[in-house]
């Protein structure tokens, strides 16, 4: 799964670092999905279309880390990345 990150009053501070380093974590996450085979849910983008919903701090209370409602974003985003996954040929890939 992807990281994500929002400016929320506890981002805002320090909102150049979070903006800097934030997409070399969210490209590690990538890479090692791919080296390890795993499936990757991309996070970013559909928190960015909640942002426009909602304020950010419904969804990510402090900027990084999911309320209740964004943890059901990550769940849902997370059933649909992997129902387009055929099963038996997943398993069958990593063998």
């Amino acid at each position: 799964m992807n990281i994500d990150l929002h400016k929320t009053e506890d981002t805002e501070p320090n909102w150049d670092v979070w903006q800097e380093i934030m997409p070399r974590y969210q490209q590690t996450v990538r890479e090692l999905a791919e080296k390890y085979q795993a499936i990757f849910v991309p996070l970013q983008q559909l928190f960015n279309e909640a942002c426009e919903r909602a304020e950010a701090s419904f969804w990510i209370y402090d900027g990084v880390h999911p309320t209740a409602a964004g943890h059901q974003l990550i769940a849902d985003q997370w059933l649909a990345i992997v129902k387009q996954y055929d099963e038996v040929a997943w398993f069958e890939a990593r063998k």
